[in-house]
């Protein structure tokens, strides 16, 4: 290569990771579409993403999940290539009159892909951007200020979509840590974890950090979930066999840095999430192909009550299998 690296023949080569501190603001830019009708189909989209019309209330009866999804079926045309790498993350954002999804991969794309875009669109719906140096950990819609989509990496940094501005917003950025997880508040800070296992509350708002890191784990972070009706409750996963949950408000406090709970798994767990009917039940996902549920958090004597065997082992180049309650 010219860097002077030699390789064997047929042996994938990484590309060198940029140098210096991240740019702080990046233009909305697809890289998936050429210079003539790539910037008014970027403009279109942006203006799809903000303009959001209110949900309405309903008191339908709510379908019959299960049975709806069984009758699920797959055609080709309902199928899109929308990031370059394996797609790691995804989440529709909550709209009801149009299905939009925002998808990252493990090279540092994000992407937004207008599913009912019509097909002779110039982008086929899919626009994919380059906001961060490396694999994005974190991706999750938000209705704050003018921002849409905020985004973690370990590049160690946070941006955040902003479609009026057409451009990436570097929210924070650390020299030192790689962010392995994210979990928004109902403010607008952010629980970040990390490959060694220490989790940090970053809010914009305020000028210095709230505290240190704090030691959650003894391995990588894997992801991190806040419980929508008690958000003091904090569960993370991680790679060192367990599941912990934390009252964050003695973290903040500076009181006890112990958790509330542990909850052991039989092998590495990739995600653990609060159900969001407000049971406590926790979703934990491990490599031992069981899929466990905890109940009982909230009473404070959880205990696991359903395992449910799923292969979660998906091999050395596919993405980590995470399993996620139903709406």
């Amino acid at each position: 290569l010219n860097n002077g690296t030699v390789v064997k023949a047929g042996e994938e080569v990484e590309e060198p990771e940029p140098v210096g501190p991240p740019p702080e603001t990046i233009a909305v830019e697809s890289v998936n579409l050429g210079e003539e009708e790539g910037p008014a189909a970027d403009a279109e989209v942006l203006s799809h993403v903000l303009d959001v019309p209110k949900l309405k209330m309903t008191t339908r009866a709510p379908p019959c999940y299960a049975a709806d999804v069984a009758q699920l079926t797959l055609v080709e045309e309902d199928v899109a290539k929308v990031t370059k790498n394996a797609t790691v993350h995804m989440a529709f954002q909550p709209r009801a009159d149009s299905l939009v999804i925002a998808c990252a991969d493990k090279q540092g794309h994000v992407s937004l892909w207008r599913v009912d875009c019509a097909e002779e669109h110039p982008s086929d719906g899919v626009h994919m951007f380059l906001p961060h140096r490396s694999y994005v950990s974190g991706l999750e819609w938000c209705e704050r200020g003018d921002a849409r989509v905020l985004t973690c990496s370990y590049d160690g940094s946070v941006r955040a979509l902003r479609p009026a501005r057409s451009e990436w917003h570097l929210v924070h950025h650390s020299e030192e840590l790689e962010y392995s997880a994210m979990v928004t508040t109902d403010s607008e800070a952010l629980w970040l974890g990390t490959n060694t296992g220490f989790a940090t509350l970053f809010d914009p708002r305020a000028p210095t950090p709230q505290f240190k890191p704090i030691q959650f784990h003894d391995a990588k972070l894997n992801s991190l979930s806040l419980d929508k009706t008690r958000p003091h409750l904090l569960a993370s996963a991680s790679t060192d066999k367990t599941v912990r949950v934390w009252d964050v408000r003695k973290l903040a406090s500076g009181g006890s840095k112990r958790e509330l709970h542990t909850l052991r798994v039989g092998a590495a767990s990739q995600s653990a999430y609060w159900a969001p009917d407000g049971s406590g039940r926790i979703l934990a996902t491990s490599r031992d192909s069981l899929l466990r549920v905890f109940d009982g958090v909230h009473t404070g004597k959880p205990e696991q009550s359903a395992t449910i065997r799923h292969n979660t082992c998906t091999g050395r180049w596919v993405v980590p299998f995470r399993a996620i309650w139903s709406p």
